[in-house]
């Protein structure tokens, strides 16, 4: 019995990471779109796969906002870390409902 029951948590732990995972690229995808309208460019999905790529390449997430902000500011983009912060977690909260919304859709 302990053995399923250990093996039924494994699975959920990795369904959970997984899920995680799916949703920060949902979020990374989110915010290089708005990254794109807020910079004033008309390369959204160059400018997406590019947040795509610095995420998987950096080590936290105050480490892509850092480099975010460098972005925007070369653009003459005012944002701070706090506001990037809040739309990052917006965004996420974002993410995962659109991943459950297209969950519920599969499932009907």
């Amino acid at each position: 019995m302990t053995s399923d029951h250990e093996r039924m948590l494994e699975d959920k732990y990795i369904l959970d990471f997984e899920r995680s995972k799916q949703v920060l690229a949902r979020r990374n995808a989110l915010l290089g779109n708005w990254l794109a309208v807020h910079m004033r460019r008309n390369d959204a999905a160059a400018l997406t796969a590019g947040v795509l790529r610095l995420a998987q390449t950096a080590s936290s997430d105050d480490v892509l906002c850092d480099h975010l902000i460098s972005d925007l500011q070369r653009c003459g983009e005012i944002c701070d870390r706090t506001e990037l912060r809040r739309k990052m977690h917006d965004l996420i909260m974002e993410a995962a409902e659109q991943l459950a919304t297209e969950d519920e859709a599969v499932l009907h």
